[in-house]
């Protein structure tokens, strides 16, 4: 089915688009709430509920009146779920906002083949849900175990009229998400296969890097179609890449991890353009 245009759902769900008068706001027909996750209790040894809570008001909140901060622990939900489950089909729907606390995600999107395409890695401090830039109608899916915070778009709207530090704040996330999204679709217009896959790996190594000096290692988890989703290409093409990389000594790739060799090369290698012809 066809991804509905020119929905105000980038920002705020369109009802309160209409709502509030808004030029040409399409209101988008949502499927019916999916109900959510059971409680799940996490690991031995992994971060309780408080320790989740605490960080992810004091960590993911730079700048908020106190006052402000309290009113979000207690409109936002902080729930644990293990690795392969749902993070929050709420937000998937576009009825929450939520946060990666803790832990590693991804959002995925199911073609009418059933095919899996990843759209976007999560990581701590990622948002996804009702606050989204683009409206993508994915699935989110914990990589790893993870804390997630979370609360309804109507709950959010409300923190926002009442706490004006809040208000400026959310506009803080939409802007950081909507420069995501133009540097993204920059490197698609502008940067050939190998700059995208060398940006990928940098990215990669941001999310899950562990410096080994001098080297680098990075424990992605992700499969190749994976990667190659990312990267906008094809499995076939990102091998040739990877192989090319290794082979000039930039890297080491090990199954579902890999060893930065030279990170001032794969970085030099992403800043490249193609070379245009007149």
């Amino acid at each position: 089915m066809a991804e509905p245009a020119g929905t105000l759902q980038d920002v705020w769900p369109a009802r309160h688009a209409v709502r509030r008068g808004f030029d040409r706001a399409v209101v988008v027909s949502r499927p019916a709430p999916r109900p959510g996750p059971a409680a799940v209790r996490p690991p031995l040894g992994a971060p309780d509920r408080a320790a989740a809570l605490d960080l992810f008001a004091y960590r993911f909140l730079p700048g908020v009146d106190q006052t402000a901060v309290a009113a979000i622990q207690h409109a936002f939900a902080v729930t644990f779920r293990p690795i392969g489950s749902a993070l929050s089909a709420r937000a998937d729907d576009g009825l929450d906002l939520a946060l990666v606390v803790s832990g590693h995600g991804k959002l995925t999107r199911t073609s009418a083949t059933t095919d899996q395409t990843l759209v976007q890695l999560l990581s701590p401090g990622d948002w996804f849900g009702g606050l989204a830039v683009s409206r993508t109608f994915a699935s989110s899916v914990a990589r790893t175990d993870a804390w997630i915070a979370s609360a309804s778009i109507d709950e959010v709207e409300r923190l926002a009229l009442q706490y004006p530090d809040l208000a400026i704040w959310f506009l803080r996330v939409v802007n950081a998400r909507l420069r995501q999204t133009i540097a993204r679709e920059t490197d698609l217009a502008f940067k050939d296969v190998g700059a995208r896959v060398a940006t990928l790996l940098l990215d990669l190594e941001r999310r899950h890097g562990r410096r080994l000096d001098p080297i680098v290692h990075v424990d992605h988890g992700l499969t190749q179609s994976e990667l190659a989703d990312a990267a906008a290409t094809s499995r076939e093409t990102l091998n040739k890449c990877l192989a090319d990389f290794v082979r000039r000594g930039w890297l080491d790739v090990r199954g579902k991890s890999f060893v930065i060799l030279d990170r001032s090369r794969l970085q030099q290698r992403a800043m490249e353009q193609p070379a245009t012809t007149r």
